[in-house]
């Protein structure tokens, strides 16, 4: 089916829709007065409650007392009274001049406000687009030490299990993740802006999750008219918190049991305190301390520290604020790579544990240099000198040491005005400089032998600048029976990286309790030498160089509420990339450079229409993009000295990544009880992703593919049962490839297990993979959410369960359903004013160990050779290049809380 016609025309009418919207009558206010006062169940009275006349857009609010006055059209009209967290209140006037109310709390999460979902803040059961919220409460009891686990348990989420402090997540099916740990369809935003300039690394890459953080907010679906070019999925902000009226604060030491039995005490200590300087100026500061052997014995520990903070300055009559920001964080997290998977079997290999790496015990005694091409004669290699004329080693053990790390600062100033007459203002700027590098050890090969396998050392630092500047405009227009909230903006931001990595090839035995180096060439132990040292290595490079990504990009919208039930959204956004690249990996590449310009649109018209105060439907129609970004260029590299072209050309980056996007929704509450009930459509054409292939990042094209889905979450929150919260939701998503071909070398005579083998010339074979499972997609999603916060105790409980999903392209290989259930219980201890809890949590609390992929063989035939009996490098062999489920870790947690 061409869906391009009927986008256009959907799209096309956007335009024509906000006209006739606009097109609204001017206010014309009636002479009936009505006053009254709001209370509370308790006699209190409720400030900045909405109180509106049914039908028309006439509408005031209760000032500090609970007080207002409305002049209404006639006196036989109906006033609606409603706040975020109470329940919607209709009271017909009957000629009445004075209506008092009180109003009772709204427990249902559709209550819940979200500034994520549109261009303003809004509660859930008005958004057009489906959204969740993680609040404060919720991330007191789950403790997250990354944005992905405190997302755990939403609809629609799969998080990944099985690489330590540092991971990332896939919405509803979309095929996400980069080699660098980047996030090439969700975009991860701190307070509302990327947290990183490039979606090809790690979103946290200069940021750990810290107590600061008030509430994260998920949207589902795209929101790239509202983000830019990352956010073809959905979209994570993090939000952190304005101090309050008062002193408060906090301080948390968490103790992680030893599982490595390494006899040593593993802590992470968080805090935060904020509260006023004056009546309008507030502060908010936090951060964490961290030394833990981890997950996996790596010989290394997770470590480090972090300090952020925050000034606001609340400007008199609400006209806005200014607020100044910083933070420092100086941590290096573990990268958790593969370990030995039996081949058949799918589990761990015999010998081996969940908690065992691939980790020599004198790494720190092998030092390498690094060995390039000679200029003068191609044939021959020479190393590599400094900027000093010496020859650069490294060495293994300080290279596996330095795991994920980052140390630097980032600072910054968001200001919100309101100057009147409707018009607001907001500019958001953060300039950021992080030294980081990512260094780990993985095999090349996806299958390999019992005895030895071969396996890649990188080695890379970057030194990253970063600017970002997000500003905003928007005027609100009234009508006689419409609001439009007309808004433009204009985003830039520019990061330049200068990666330098290097790389060791290298053998390994492949017995985790007697872990030796071998000979790449020999597979022979390597030994120490006379000097009671061992020999040099020879290692390589694999980048060096200079690359610029910047952006700008300009954005209109209109935010309609038309008559009492209907709220429209109507976006467009148009996004410009420059990636400037230059290399100097050899010194015959001498600076070899590249310029690539990128530029495209998205646009969205979504709507939500209020069937009773308590019940909606919405839906929403999106066309997106997806820009490539530097990592989807192979390292620049001549062919050799005096042949200037390049040897690896980026291949599918002719033509952006188109993404269409269509979802259509149901939420209700019913009393306690609330639901929400969505379908969602997405067609991704022209996709490209950057892999690794025998230990090259190369960037290669993947067809179209289509992603279709359900989802429905019910969330109970009992008024009889106060404190007490229990969440379901179950996701059914089918994602395929609709149009894409991949070449093989399998047998055409032999069992093709279902594929079908094209000739395409002579010795030219193809799969067509056409209707095939996406790998690593599953076909299912449930979580099980339980929760209860008394007085003086609290326990939850959460389920997720991960359906089946085939690790090929060929769909031979399913991988098994995994599960992962967390458990914590706490007791609560009141001192004064001030509470004092005790308490514990497991993750992963029956040890799970279930393989979670096998790396290279997603995308091409291996496991159909495989499975043909071939016994090619890679593809035969009694072991694989496997991850699995973190191993089980108890949190024993003090806290104190004022």
């Amino acid at each position: 089916m061409n869906l391009k016609p009927f986008f256009k025309t959907l799209l096309t009418r956007v335009v024509l829709s906000t006209f006739f919207c606009f097109l609204l009558s001017i206010q014309v206010y009636s002479q009936h007065r009505v006053q009254g006062r709001v209370t509370s169940k308790d006699g209190q009275p409720v400030i900045g409650v909405a109180v509106k006349e049914k039908g028309i857009n006439n509408g005031v609010t209760t000032d500090v007392t609970g007080n207002y006055q409305i002049r209404t059209r006639s006196g036989n009209g109906t006033l609606v009274f409603s706040f975020v967290g109470l329940k919607t209140i209709e009271v017909a006037l009957s000629g009445r001049n004075t209506v008092d109310v009180t109003m009772e709390d709204d427990v249902t999460s559709l209550s819940d406000v979200v500034v994520t979902a549109s261009l303003s803040e809004i509660r859930k059961l008005e958004t057009p687009a489906s959204v969740e919220a993680v609040d404060i409460r919720r991330l007191e009891s789950l403790k997250p030490e990354a944005y992905n686990e405190a997302l755990q348990n939403l609809p629609g989420v799969m998080v990944n299990q099985n690489q330590g402090r540092r991971n990332n997540i896939r919405l509803r099916g979309f095929p996400d993740g980069t080699p660098l740990g980047g996030m090439a369809y969700t975009a991860v935003l701190l307070d509302g802006i990327p947290a990183l300039g490039t979606p090809a690394k790690l979103p946290e890459n200069g940021f750990g999750f810290d107590t600061n953080i008030d509430r994260v907010e998920l949207v589902k679906g795209s929101a790239a008219t509202l983000f830019g070019r990352g956010a073809a999925a959905g979209v994570v902000n993090m939000i952190t918190r304005t101090g309050g009226e008062k002193t408060s604060g906090s301080v948390r030491l968490t103790n992680y049991n030893d599982i490595l039995d390494k006899g040593g005490f593993n802590y992470r200590l968080d805090y935060n305190v904020n509260g006023p300087i004056t009546k309008q100026l507030r502060y908010n500061v936090g951060g964490w301390l961290l030394n833990d052997s981890g997950f996996r014995n790596t010989g290394y520990n997770d470590e480090g520290m972090q300090i952020r903070a925050n000034i606001d300055y609340l400007l008199s009559e609400n006209r806005g604020s200014v607020r100044f920001y910083g933070q420092y964080a100086d941590f290096n997290f573990q990268n958790l790579t593969d370990v030995a998977v039996n081949a058949e079997t799918l589990k761990l290999a015999d010998g081996w544990k969940n908690t065992d790496t691939y980790n020599f015990p004198f790494a720190n005694e092998i030092n390498y240099r690094i060995r390039v091409r000679n200029s003068s004669n191609p044939a021959t290699q020479v190393s590599l000198l400094d900027s000093n004329g010496k020859e650069i080693t490294r060495n293994f053990g300080d290279a596996l040491a330095g795991g994920s790390y980052a140390k630097g600062y980032h600072a910054g100033t968001r200001l919100r005005l309101t100057l009147g007459a409707g018009i607001h203002v907001e500019n958001h700027l953060r300039i950021q400089k992080m030294g980081t590098g990512v260094r780990y050890a993985f095999a090349l090969p996806a299958f390999y032998n019992a005895n030895v396998v071969s396996r890649l050392l990188l080695d890379g630092d970057s030194d990253d600048d970063e600017l970002i500047n997000d500003f905003k405009i928007n005027k609100t227009f009234d009508g006689t029976n419409s609001r439009h909230k007309v808004s433009g903006g204009f985003y830039f931001s520019s990061i330049n990286l200068l990666p330098e990595t290097y790389s060791l090839v290298h053998g390994s035995s492949t017995n985790p309790n007697d872990l030796k180096l071998l000979s790449f060439i020999t597979g022979a132990p390597v030994a120490k030498d006379a000097t009671g040292n061992y020999p040099i290595q020879n290692g390589g490079i694999t980048r060096r160089g200079d690359y610029t990504e910047s952006v700008k990009a300009f954005s209109f919208g209109d935010e309609m509420k038309i008559g009492d039930n209907l709220n429209v959204l109507a976006g467009f956004r148009y996004d410009m990339l420059d990636i400037d690249m230059s290399e100097t990996k050899f010194p015959a590449d001498k600076a070899l450079t590249r310029v690539e310009t990128f530029q495209d649109w998205s646009a969205t018209l979504a709507a939500n229409y209020q069937l009773s105060t308590s019940a909606a439907v919405y839906g929403n129609l999106n066309r997106t993009f997806r820009m490539p970004d530097y990592s989807a260029f192979t390292s620049l590299e001549w062919t050799s000295a005096t042949n200037q072209a390049l040897l690896r050309v980026p291949n599918g980056i002719e033509k952006n990544e188109i993404i269409y996007n269509a979802e259509l929704g149901y939420r209700n509450a019913f009393g306690d009880l609330s639901l929400d009930a969505a379908v969602f459509f997405t067609q991704i054409n022209n996709r490209l992703a950057a892999i690794f292939e025998n230990g090259i990042l190369q960037s290669k094209p993947l067809g179209s593919n289509r992603i279709m889905g359900g989802e429905i979450s019910l969330n109970y929150r009992p008024q009889a049962i106060r404190g007490l919260n229990l969440a379901s939701s179950l996701t059914y998503q089918n994602a395929i490839f609709t149009d894409f071909k991949i070449s093989t070398t399998a047998d055409p005579n032999k069992d093709l297990f279902g594929n079908v083998v094209v000739q395409e010339a002579t010795n030219v074979y193809t799969i067509n993979l056409k209707d095939k499972s996406l790998p690593g997609v599953p076909n299912m999603m449930l979580n099980l959410l339980a929760d209860y916060n008394h007085q003086y105790f609290g326990i939850d409980l959460g389920y997720n369960l991960i359906g089946e999903s085939y690790q090929d392209a060929t769909n031979i290989l399913k991988l098994p359903a995994l599960t992962n259930i967390n458990a914590g219980v706490y007791g609560k201890i009141p001192v004064g004013k001030s509470i004092v809890r005790i308490g514990a949590q497991a993750k992963n609390l029956t040890n799970e160990q279930a393989l979670v992929n096998i790396a290279g063989v997603s995308d091409n035939d291996t496991i159909l050779r495989r499975k043909q009996g071939s016994t090619a490098s890679g593809v035969a062999g009694t072991l694989a290049h496997g991850y699995v489920q973190l191993p089980r870790r108890v949190l024993f947690y003090a806290s104190y809380t004022f």
